[in-house]
């Protein structure tokens, strides 16, 4: 069946889907949900959109498959008004995790969050785990909090502006 859609959501991530073809629109019954494959190369790939009762709370949620015979959540929203990105189970308003583990090396760094706008310039405000020295403690590891202006300051500890960041063996610095 050929259907248009945009989804919106209030984070202001939106998706535009003109003409695209479902594989499966359950709109009847307890188990509602959207789902199309964009492509059936491999194990197949492929979205859907569906609602979950686990009993207290009702679950809507956006899945993918990646060349997989099974779906991976990507997203979750509670009836309680939880927002949940890489994490089934949101514990806050806006719960966002990142399950990549970061080097051991030294001076590895990972960047967990990027919020970034335009006036005449692009101003980022990115979040990275950066390792101090070599080892997988937390000891070793700070987060570091930096700006950028038009992408011009984006390694941790090399040559970003710094507005705070929490080292273990000190109190917060700015």
């Amino acid at each position: 069946m050929k259907k248009s859609i945009l989804i919106c959501g209030i984070i202001g991530l939106c998706l535009h889907l003109p003409g695209q073809t479902f594989n499966s629109l359950i709109a009847n019954g307890g188990n509602k949900k959207i789902e199309w494959k964009t492509s059936t190369s491999g194990n197949g790939y492929g979205h859907k959109i569906y609602n979950f009762d686990p009993g207290g709370k009702t679950l809507l949620k956006i899945a993918a498959r990646h060349n997989s015979s099974s779906w991976t959540d990507l997203m979750t929203f509670t009836s309680n008004g939880k927002i949940g990105i890489g994490t089934t189970n949101p514990k806050s308003k806006f719960h966002l995790y990142d399950n990549k583990l970061l080097a051991s090396a030294a001076n590895s760094s990972h960047l967990l969050t990027r919020i970034s706008g335009r006036s005449s310039n692009t101003f980022m405000n990115n979040v990275w785990l950066r390792r101090d020295a070599a080892g997988s403690s937390w000891l070793t590891t700070r987060l570091h909090d930096g700006i950028s202006i038009d992408a011009s300051y984006l390694t941790p500890g090399t040559n970003t502006k710094t507005w705070w960041e929490r080292d273990p063996y000190n109190n917060v610095q700015s």
